[in-house]
């Protein structure tokens, strides 16, 4: 089961985890919430986010090689593929077609949030392909929400979190860091769900072929 997490509860924590912060433009409360979700990330990965690019505007233009930028402040795409329309977007779909080959569909390391491909590759079989998916874990970093959803564990973490982020704010280093010794305890027992689409783990690599089997 997953707890509500409304953006005027972190609000009202943050005031109770220091009256100093009381007083303090919105602008510097949401740089710590986004500092706390910053902090959780690095024990959790609670955000995920997909993006279905249609394909038909460069087919048409002639342009079959390009980017696509993902929304959002990106950690990792656990997924990327090519696929022909009507197929599940699913990522384990037994016999649909995806093509994930690294020359059709790829990222540059130093560039998280940006995907690449080129439909003219030989290894795009002279397909036309319909749409490009992309599956990522994020970041919030604008905390512009109204509320989020998490698992109990998950929400005990982001409390932690928070204590860092805001022990910071307020310039108290030495509680910060101990907040942030106790998220690390914490994140070694949280049960790190898998987004709905992930891999079980006696699936092969999501990046292991060209084609779902």
């Amino acid at each position: 089961m997953k707890r509500k997490i409304t953006k005027d509860s972190l609000i009202e924590r943050i005031k109770e985890i220091d009256t100093r912060t009381k007083g303090w433009s919105n602008a510097k409360i949401d740089k710590i919430i986004t500092n706390a979700f910053v902090e959780l990330t690095t024990v959790a990965q609670p955000f995920s986010n997909s993006v279905y690019e249609d394909l038909n505007p460069y087919y048409e233009t002639g342009e079959e090689k390009g980017s696509i930028v993902l929304p959002y402040s990106v950690l990792s795409v656990y997924d990327m593929y090519l696929v022909k329309e009507n197929q599940d977007e699913d990522l384990y779909t037994r016999g649909e077609l995806k093509n994930r080959n690294e020359n059709v569909i790829w990222q540059n390391p130093q560039d998280k949030d940006t995907i690449y491909f080129n439909l003219e590759s030989k290894y795009a079989y002279d397909l036309e392909y319909d749409a490009i998916v992309a599956k990522y874990f994020y970041i919030p970093l604008d905390a512009d929400f109204t509320e989020l959803y998490l698992f109990s564990d998950e929400a005990v973490a982001l409390e932690t979190a928070m204590e860092v982020a805001v022990f910071e704010a307020v310039k108290d280093e030495k509680t910060a860091i101990s907040m942030r010794k106790k998220l690390s305890i914490l994140g070694g027992n949280l049960i790190e769900p898998e987004p709905t689409d992930f891999p079980s783990p006696d699936r092969r690599s999501i990046f292991a072929g060209y084609y779902d089997v």
